[in-house]
């Protein structure tokens, strides 16, 4: 993302914000228990095995292995959220981007969520959370830990 301005003022916005692309999709939310596990994998489903390596929310956090096979590579145990085990039959709220809720990028798995509802603009809520968050600095780097 590029940003005009510094961090540091009230009114920094990403560059790029009027352009059509991932932050001029509403954002759609939606209850998940087990596609959250099956959406991690499938993040590494094109032929290659490489994929591209979905970023998470803060509080969410797995370990992962790039010598295990693709649709394995999620260390059993590993995903968490807010230091607790994430539970297959669990339900978890979702957000992300209209074009992700719709199966775009090869993630089909978003399209089972269940009671889905769409949000405001992902720009709209990304100026809200800068002005409300004024003093932004980078995330934790351990999110998501890969092992090999």
């Amino acid at each position: 993302m590029y940003v005009e301005r510094s961090l540091d003022s009230n009114d920094a916005l990403p560059r790029h914000a009027s352009r059509p692309g991932r932050l001029c999709n509403p954002a759609d939310e939606f209850d998940a228990g087990v596609q959250v596990l099956q959406l991690l994998e499938q993040q590494w489903s094109v032929q290659d095995g490489n994929g591209s390596l979905l970023q998470v929310s803060k509080g969410f956090s797995y370990t992962w292995d790039a010598k295990r096979p693709v649709g394995q590579r999620v260390v059993p145990g590993s995903v968490r959220l807010m230091g607790q085990a994430l539970a297959a039959a669990g339900s978890y709220r979702v957000t992300v981007n209209a074009y992700m809720a719709d199966g775009g990028g090869r993630l089909a798995v978003f399209k089972e969520g269940r009671d889905a509802r769409t949000g405001m603009m992902g720009v709209d809520a990304l100026e809200q959370y800068v002005k409300n968050n004024p003093a932004l600095g980078p995330g934790p780097l351990d999110r998501i830990v890969r092992l090999n």
